[in-house]
């Protein structure tokens, strides 16, 4: 079973207020090269600009010596790291059973946050480690530069968000949970071609505000009691709409409650038509929170209910394989 992505939220807020990580012994603060090799991944050292980053990876067996494998980013959330959102989402068993690597990014910023197009402390250059990383892979692991997918929740997901703006042509879809577009970023979006786009948001999202602007969260907020702002759930949707110029608006559908006592019932609706055939899928976990949809079972007053009516492992996979996964 998945382990809940509720707690690697509370780990972003112990990390923000200066506390320990102690949350069910799975977030003390260990060695993230011990956890890789628990989890069966390779650590894997990249040099940007004369800085030594870090990337996770797991090739599954059957893929190993094989030429134009594919391969899926997963963009961790501010806070704990690569390390956890690879034992968070469990890539693993997906990639054996469809054939896919997974790559798990880490961010260089003491806080675990992506620099998401912004002006703030955060100085990394993570567009010349997200094109340093592709580099390496490529050769490494014979990754195919035309099957590349990118994956991100919380900060992890407005930096896909800036990745499909700023370096389309190096990915073939995103998914993207629990992230809009922040304000900063949605006027100077101009990519040079359309992505496809699935995204995932909760209607009770106190972090990344469904409706948009600025979290009350304190332990989000500045020194000037400002947290990042962001553009709202629909119109980040619409936005890239526009973007790929899809012509084709389906219908909103309701899903299956599969769990009536998570709290959460999701609808999902088509964008078609579109350039380059780059649909945009939208699913609205109506009464979910800050999480990974099918991550657990934990309800938490601060992150909100985890929708266990849908996979979002599952139906990002579906939808990537429309483009070469």
């Amino acid at each position: 079973m998945k382990t809940s992505y509720v707690t690697l939220t509370l780990t972003i807020l112990l990390v923000l207020t200066g506390q320990h990580d102690a949350i069910g012994g799975i977030l003390s603060k260990r060695d993230p090269s011990i956890m890789a090799k628990e989890l069966g991944l390779a650590e894997n050292p990249v040099n940007v600009n004369g800085i030594s980053r870090l990337y996770y990876s797991y090739v599954p067996e059957s893929l190993r010596g094989q030429k134009n494998i594919p391969a899926l980013l997963v963009f961790h959330g501010g806070g704990r790291g690569a390390t956890f959102i690879a034992q968070t989402t469990n890539f693993k068993p997906y990639a054996d059973k469809f054939g896919f690597a997974v790559i798990y990014p880490q961010a260089a910023d003491s806080k675990g946050r992506w620099q998401v197009g912004r002006d703030s402390t955060n100085t990394s250059d993570d567009i010349g480690y997200t094109k340093a990383l592709l580099k390496d892979v490529y050769s490494k692991y014979n990754i195919s530069p035309k099957r590349v997918f990118a994956s991100g929740i919380s900060s992890g997901g407005s930096f896909s968000h800036r990745l499909a703006c700023e370096m389309p042509g190096y990915f073939q879809a995103f998914g993207i949970l629990a992230a809009n577009m922040i304000i900063e970023q949605a006027p100077k979006c101009k990519p040079s071609k359309a992505s496809p786009i699935v995204i995932f948001a909760g209607t009770e999202d106190r972090f990344m505000l469904f409706n948009g602007g600025q979290s009350d969260l304190k332990i989000l907020r500045n020194r000037r009691g400002e947290s990042q702002g962001v553009i709202s759930h629909p119109a980040t949707v619409q936005k890239w709409v526009t973007l790929n110029n899809c012509q084709s608006a389906g219908p909103v559908v309701k899903l299956p409650d599969r769990d009536p006592d998570d709290g959460t019932t999701v609808t999902v609706q088509l964008f078609d038509n579109c350039d380059d055939n780059a649909k945009i899928k939208d699913y609205v976990i109506h009464g979910g929170g800050h999480n990974w949809p099918g991550a657990g079972t934990n309800y938490n007053r601060l992150t909100g209910y985890v929708s266990q009516d849908i996979d979002a492992n599952a139906e990002m996979i579906k939808f990537f394989k429309q483009y070469g996964l």
